[in-house]
């Protein structure tokens, strides 16, 4: 009778220790393909999104904008990534600059940041779902369709 008790709980063991890994096996594969689905959602999104006339036209207006700060190293040294202090910096160096006012500057940067919101309000599916990912992935997947949505983004220079 002992022998029919150990035989039937090893039986009764091993079931559960296969079960239990085919059903961690298929979670692991329900994962890695929800994974890789989001993987090509997100970078579907993020090409759509690189490419949209709005964000195209916000990174020339920035373009544009930067290129007429004649000393950009000395003014970025002196206002850290304060985005903000830009237009104080213009304002308190214009002759390092070829703006021929504080206030076309002003114009200017108005106009960089409202593209910029009409790109970003545009693409709220891209940045929603993105956050999501973020969420759920962690920075890295972002960080892998950037490589592959924009294989080498430093052949230009």
């Amino acid at each position: 009778m002992k022998f029919l008790y150990t035989l039937s709980f090893s039986i009764l063991s091993l079931t559960l220790t296969a079960q239990t890994t085919e059903d961690n096996s298929s979670k692991k594969a329900v994962e890695e393909s929800t994974y890789e689905k989001d993987f090509e959602q997100l970078k579907e999104l993020h090409i759509a999104y690189e490419n949209s006339e709005d964000r195209v036209k916000h990174l020339k207006l920035m373009d544009d904008f930067y290129d007429k700060i004649k000393e950009l190293r000395k003014m970025r040294d002196a206002i850290g990534n304060d985005v903000n202090a830009t237009l104080e910096w213009i304002k308190n160096n214009l002759d390092k600059t070829q703006f021929t006012s504080y206030e076309e500057a002003k114009k200017e940067w108005d106009n960089i940041q409202t593209v910029g919101m009409t790109s970003f309000m545009k693409n709220q599916e891209y940045f929603n779902f993105m956050q999501k990912c973020l969420l759920k992935y962690g920075p890295d997947i972002l960080r892998k369709v950037m490589e592959e949505a924009i294989p080498n983004p430093y052949t230009d220079f």
